[in-house]
């Protein structure tokens, strides 16, 4: 899967176009805000991309790539944690990475949810050491809630019993 999402050019919808007219006044009007969208860690890392890689696609995609295979290092230590067996990281990580859901997320380069689950993931990480550092996890739920509209939605079922 990832060999063919590097040979892939930019696509209409990955916002290419938005991020070469923001690139330079990012810092000082953040984009969206005024179409009801505030994701400002979606952006810059969006953004930021474009100061790293320029208008080489294959850059983007390495760099998104290497996102999807953090999330799917956090994954196998969420369930290791949780289920004391590598064996179903191994097979969680798999499974991310294989299904079809997410290959949308894999081959576009503007979708916002592959740092929304990053974060979510670093976040239900820091709750479940056995030592809880509340100011870690404050910080990365509020990155969390600062990187797509919809993730308090996700807080939901981690604050059940």
């Amino acid at each position: 899967m990832i060999m063919p999402a590097l040979t892939l050019p930019f696509s209409l919808i990955d916002d290419v176009q938005f991020a070469q007219k923001n690139l330079d006044n990012f810092f000082t009007s953040l984009p969206g805000v005024n179409e009801g969208r505030f994701a400002p860690v979606f952006w810059a890392y969006f953004v930021g991309r474009f100061y790293i890689a320029g208008h080489n696609p294959l850059g983007h995609h390495l760099i998104h790539s290497g996102l999807i295979i953090t999330i799917c290092g956090l994954l196998y230590l969420l369930v290791k944690r949780k289920t004391g067996s590598s064996l179903a990281g191994v097979i969680t990580g798999l499974w991310f990475i294989f299904l079809a859901p997410g290959w949308e997320s894999w081959y576009r380069l503007s979708t916002q949810e592959p740092i929304q689950c990053l974060f979510f993931l670093l976040f239900w990480l820091s709750l479940t050491k056995t030592k809880i550092n509340l100011w870690l996890s404050g910080i990365l739920g509020m990155l969390l809630l600062l990187t797509k509209e919809t993730s308090a939605v996700l807080l939901i079922p981690l604050l059940l019993p």
